[in-house]
């Protein structure tokens, strides 16, 4: 076989070439690989993180969900389902015999147990501002009271943050 000097000087000069190419890339798949296994353990540590973290708010909101439903005598429990995504509120006045679910509760007894549902979100979250729109709206005056004396309250315990109550009924 028969070369001349020249094409052949080129074919390995071009062949260097594509070889410190080849080599580039390589160690930029090298790095790429071991970025992408950086990042998926990080994104395991961080799934694992937000697992425990959700259940910790889970216990928090439990435990005021409580609290907030004993100032009025009833007893009551959050189910929360993350798997499927679901919340089961259950309450009862003390007397009462078997947790009953909202559906079940009188009106009255209904938005006593949602407004202590909110305000145990709010604090299981500790956001800074806290805003109810027309809480009061089906509420008898008797549960409106002590609905609004039970936010006040923890608004008063909870002086870092900011409530904002909005209603169209009289707030003296």
């Amino acid at each position: 076989m028969f070369f001349r000097l020249g094409v052949y000087s080129d074919a390995k000069r071009e062949f260097e070439a594509k070889k410190d190419s080849y080599v580039k890339m390589q160690d930029e798949i090298k790095n790429c690989k071991m970025t992408s296994d950086k990042l998926m353990r990080s994104l395991t540590i961080r799934q694992v993180r937000v697992i425990e973290f959700r259940k910790l708010l889970a216990i928090r909101c439990r435990t005021a969900f409580g609290h907030y439903l004993k100032n009025r005598d009833f007893i009551g429990k959050l189910k929360f389902d993350h798997e499927k995504e679901k919340l089961k509120i259950l309450a009862q006045p003390n007397k009462a015999k078997g947790y009953k679910g909202t559906l079940q509760l009188s009106g009255g007894e209904r938005s006593y147990t949602t407004v202590c549902f909110l305000l145990s979100l709010w604090t299981a979250m500790n956001c800074p501002f806290s805003i109810l729109d027309e809480f009061d709206v089906f509420m008898d005056s008797v549960n409106r009271h002590i609905s609004t004396k039970l936010i006040i309250e923890t608004a008063r315990m909870q002086s870092h943050r900011q409530f904002i109550l909005i209603s169209p009924q009289d707030m003296a």
